[in-house]
């Protein structure tokens, strides 16, 4: 793997523990001002909503501009929205952290840009195994540290998220060096949405549709039903995130980059969305501790198969001048399922939890289809 991921995972693996400490906590302090579950889902969904906005503009600006001062401007405002909802005393004011949070959006699709600059095609499916397994740590140690913190106080976790973001700041500065040189002519908006429509792109991006949503959908509710069924609390419901997170880890560190030797990355992409139909559809048996405990590591495995596998193909596919702006219009549909998945996750949980995996089990089926019938061309 080329050195520049080093710095890159460094900055992704700070990031994604100041995201990771909240994330488990959100619902339950939510509840805490009177929020219903729909307003949990329209809570979750806000971020989701200004990032669709700003992630495909971040991402054009990343080719204009440099991959590395785009991330320093998301990860400012970062800082700044966690701040803000450590302060919030009320249910405006969470909304009003989760816009700011969500203008700052963008940095994933920059950040899976600069892999593609830094790679060749045959290094991409490792380095987003990685990038993934980078996540994954974060989520095994942000949501137990969030436990831990929130005995002594909603606001502590939150502070301490800000203060791990503005981290993220000073590595990016020290470290990362800039991946993309701007060209001197920029291919016009219309060339860029041409790309997004060319078939195998389409297709792939149709797939992304298929597991992001789904996927969205059940992490939405997680919380809610581990406390509806099982009685979880936060502390709990942050480990069980960190267990999902170590099965993640061992995947994407382990497991990935031999299966990529043996079988081509739409192989991996059809086992990852089987294993995720499975674990989605089995939803009925989720109120028993071990079945639960079963079908989560069938879908912490489905998950960490298909999203690199995802990235891989799509950064293939995208033309290297257009990377961060097509990276960005993925990362987008990840912003779209955001907006829709809470909100139908939570208003089919309000009328019969039992029900909550059979939506997204139908979309990853669908995404199984899609990707049989994908037909790739050679990587560039």
């Amino acid at each position: 793997m080329p050195r520049a991921l080093i710095p890159l995972l460094a900055v992704t693996f700070v990031d994604v523990l100041g995201f990771s400490i909240i994330i488990p906590l959100l619902p339950f302090y939510a509840q805490h001002y009177g929020a219903s579950a729909p307003v949990v889902g329209w809570l979750i969904a806000t971020v989701a909503l200004c990032s669709l906005i700003s992630s495909p503009i971040l991402g054009a600006l990343s080719d204009r501009l440099g991959r590395r001062n785009i991330l320093l401007i998301t990860q400012v405002t970062t800082t700044a929205a966690y701040l803000l909802l450590g302060l919030a005393n009320s249910l405006p004011l969470l909304f009003c952290s989760r816009v700011v949070e969500g203008f700052a959006g963008g940095g994933l699709g920059i950040t899976q840009a600069y892999i593609s600059d830094v790679t060749t095609p045959e290094q991409r499916a490792r380095a987003y195994a990685l990038l993934g397994a980078t996540f994954g740590i974060s989520f095994i140690l942000g949501p137990a540290l969030g436990g831990a913190l929130v005995r002594f106080g909603y606001p502590v976790p939150f502070y301490t998220a800000a203060f791990v973001s503005l981290i993220t700041i000073g590595l990016t500065l020290w470290l990362l060096p800039e991946s993309h040189t701007p060209p001197s002519h920029h291919p016009p908006l219309r060339d860029t949405l041409r790309a997004l429509l060319v078939p195998q792109m389409r297709r792939l991006l149709l797939i992304q549709l298929c597991f992001s949503l789904s996927f969205t959908m059940w992490v939405s509710v997680l919380a809610l039903f581990l406390q509806k069924n099982l009685g979880f609390g936060p502390s709990q419901t942050s480990l069980f995130y960190a267990s999902s997170g170590v099965i993640g880890v061992i995947m994407q560190t382990l497991i990935i980059g031999h299966l990529v030797d043996r079988l081509r990355e739409r192989q991996v992409l059809l086992m990852g969305l089987i294993c995720l139909t499975v674990a989605y559809g089995a939803v009925f048996s989720y109120h028993q501790f071990w079945p639960l405990i079963c079908l989560s590591a069938l879908w912490s495995i489905g998950s960490s198969l298909t999203r690199p596998m995802l990235n891989a193909l799509i950064s293939q596919a995208a033309d290297p001048q257009q990377r961060g702006a097509l990276m960005g219009g993925a990362d987008a549909i990840n912003n779209f399922s955001f907006v829709l998945g809470p909100l139908l996750a939570t208003w089919i949980f309000a009328q019969n939890d039992q029900w909550v995996g059979v939506l997204p089990a139908g979309l990853a089926l669908l995404g199984v289809w899609f990707t049989a019938r994908l037909r790739l061309e050679p990587a560039s």
